[in-house]
Parts: structure tokens; C-alpha cells; sequence
């Protein structure tokens, strides 16, 4: 808020940027472990609710290395 105040907004973008893709990347790690959680004491539901939001964040932002997919086979095996 500090740059966009200073009128440098070219660089506020970018710093938000750079803010908002850490945060993206961290609530897919949060989100794979309550996943891990929920599988380990056969939550299923639950499994299936956590990594379905990793695709779709990791889909929406392209991010990722497709573990949403990844864990989804996972979940498939283990059913």
C-alpha cells in the first residue's frame, strides 16, 4: 500500500504479485496436508473436498505442478 500511495504502482503490482502467487502456493501446501490428514483416518469426503480446491486454485492461477492431480490418483488408489 506503501509504493501505491507513492504513486509507484508499477512496483506495488508487482510486489502484490509476488505476495499473492506465496500465499497461492502456501494454501495448496495447507491444503495437501489436511488432504494427507483426512486420507490417513479414511475422510475420504473430506480428502476429495481438499484436493479438489488444490486443482482449482492450481488450474485458476496456473501454478503448480499438478500435485492436485497427483493426489487425487492417490486418493483413487487408496478407495
Amino acid at each position: 500500500m506503501l509504493l501505491q500511495r507513492q504513486g509507484k504502482n508499477d512496483e506495488a503490482k508487482v510486489q502484490c504479485e509476488n505476495m499473492l502467487l506465496s500465499h497461492i502456493i502456501q494454501s495448496t501446501s495447507m491444503l495437501a496436508t489436511i488432504a494427507n490428514i483426512s486420507i490417513s483416518t479414511e475422510n475420504y469426503e473430506n480428502a476429495q473436498i481438499y484436493i479438489d480446491a488444490i486443482r482449482k486454485l492450481q488450474s485458476l492461477f496456473n501454478v503448480g505442478l499438478h500435485s492436485g492431480d497427483y493426489n487425487l490418483c492417490k486418493l483413487y488408489i487408496k478407495k
